[in-house]
């Protein structure tokens, strides 16, 4: 058969019931067809029937591969790191056409018990993504695995675990025929690997101290790689003031891209640097004092220090800063508020207030940054003045094309966007907990729905992929799929 189980009726408002039925699984592609029966009775066991009659089918089931020939997208570069690029704009300067959009291969590859879904990123025709298995929230020593995708097909090219002793792989970044992606191991120590795209072997190993009392370092964003440096979060000791002891601080660190020499090291808050390519924005503390610090890219020295008028310096709701514009105008979203400077004179052009899950950051393109929130909203301001321009809100589990009739959408609703969305010349990609949608960005109407949520990422090859997310999840626990969408 072609049908599985019984049909769950609903009664409608109006007096009328609605069948809701569903497909066995792994149906094959092509036409389906049968007859259902339908019957109307007094009674369960239906003894007294007021009706019976047969229902006649036909459904068709698609294919969920399109491999169209890959070639470059103009416009389009690989996403090499958080957000896409070292500035963390996740903006593409591409115009495209949802109407060509299309399934080009669906792939279950990670272990479905990861706990915190990666985005990928992209590079030499692969697509890299850690994997970092749980149970009862407790990492699995020895399962996580940093999964190379080929991005023609999805096959398989290569995986790397780490040391034995590992229980988590960082998001990764990719340049340069490399991939750079740290691993948090159970010991004392952490490492940052160089491996080569093409086979996943080692190319250099850096070691640093892990936490104390044998915690680990938990990398929240990927290393970037950016004017012959990789840029990454290690801890290394020091010395503390008067008690003759010895502490793990997080560092923003500097290696040679080529060797793994280190460079220079400043002390910061656990985020990703953001740069405009001659000088690294970090948010941190000057002192006491938090705010966005300004270092030379070269040496690490801080060039200038911009304190925040909201004095909000907890890392707990912190995220890379975003460089914008070409001034360049620097934005962080911290705690719950948004800060927004002119890196050139110094001038805090605005600060507000701003409704936040976690750490999910901001994007920026052509002037206006936008903002996820809760309700599903993305709200666009202006760059300079802060002003709200225009919000869009997800339609909520009944409210789309594909409507999310089980209990847990209900329930959960559609109250959240799922990192920055991803900005081109005419649309924006973003993920609720329930779907992934293509907003047009002049007139704010949705022109595509994919009907799960996930971590986004755009090759340079006009792919879009999801590494998808269950239902609902609230903890965005990985369903150890990969989909990956045409966009032309």
């Amino acid at each position: 058969g072609v049908i599985a189980g019984s049909a769950s009726i609903e009664e409608q408002p109006d007096g009328t019931y609605r069948a809701r039925l569903e497909s066995v699984r792994n149906l094959a592609v092509g036409s389906h067809a049968g007859t259902l029966r339908v019957q109307v009775c007094a009674d369960t066991a239906c003894r007294t029937k007021y009706g019976d009659q047969p229902l006649p089918y036909v459904f068709s089931v698609l294919s969920n591969e399109n491999l169209t020939t890959l070639t470059p997208l103009p416009g389009a570069s690989d996403w090499t790191t958080f957000q896409g690029n070292a500035a963390h704009t996740a903006y593409v300067p591409v115009t495209l056409d949802p109407s060509r959009f299309s399934s080009r291969w669906l792939r279950t590859i990670a272990d479905s018990r990861s706990q915190d879904a990666s985005f990928a990123v992209t590079g030499d025709g692969k697509l890299y993504f850690p994997s970092n298995p749980k149970s009862d929230s407790v990492p699995i020593a020895g399962a996580s695995r940093l999964y190379a995708l080929n991005e023609t097909d999805g096959s398989p090219a290569w995986q790397f675990s780490g040391p034995a002793d590992t229980v988590y792989l960082s998001p990764a970044a990719a340049a340069e025929g490399r991939v750079y992606v740290t691993t948090a191991q159970s010991g004392s120590n952490s490492s940052l690997w160089s491996l080569v795209a093409s086979n996943g072997s080692t190319g250099y190993q850096i070691v640093y101290p892990g936490y104390d009392s044998g915690q680990v370092l938990m990398p929240e964003y990927s290393p970037v790689v950016v004017g012959g440096l990789l840029r990454a979060l290690t801890r290394q000791p020091v010395e503390i003031c008067c008690s003759g002891g010895v502490a793990n601080f997080v560092q923003s660190a500097a290696y040679d891209l080529a060797t793994g020499e280190f460079r220079w090291g400043s002390t910061a808050y656990p985020v990703s640097a953001s740069t405009d390519g001659s000088s690294d924005f970090l948010y941190g503390q000057s002192g006491v004092e938090p705010g966005i610090r300004k270092l030379d890219l070269a040496t690490g020295n801080e060039l200038a220090f911009y304190a925040d008028p909201a004095d909000s310096p907890s890392s707990a709701f912190l995220s890379p800063s975003v460089v914008a514009g070409s001034s360049p105008e620097v934005v962080s979203a911290v705690g719950d508020h948004l800060l927004s400077l002119n890196a050139d004179s110094g001038t805090i052009n605005w600060s507000k207030p701003i409704d936040r899950f976690s750490t999910d950051s901001v994007s920026y393109a052509e002037g206006l940054v936008f903002v996820p929130s809760g309700g599903g909203r993305v709200t666009a301001f202006g760059l300079k003045t802060g002003t709200e321009l225009w919000s869009w809100t997800a339609p909520g589990p009944s409210g789309s094309e594909f409507p999310m009739n089980d209990d847990l959408a209900q329930f959960v609703g559609e109250g959240r966007v799922i990192g920055a969305p991803i900005i081109t010349d005419n649309l924006m990609f973003l993920s609720t907990n329930l779907r992934v949608y293509a907003v047009d960005l002049a007139t704010r109407s949705t022109r595509w729905v994919y009907p799960h949520p996930g971590r986004l990422s755009l090759s340079a090859n006009g792919i879009l992929y999801i590494n998808r997310i269950r239902i609902g999840s609230d903890t965005l626990e990985s369903d150890g799929t990969v989909a990956a969408i045409n966009l032309r």
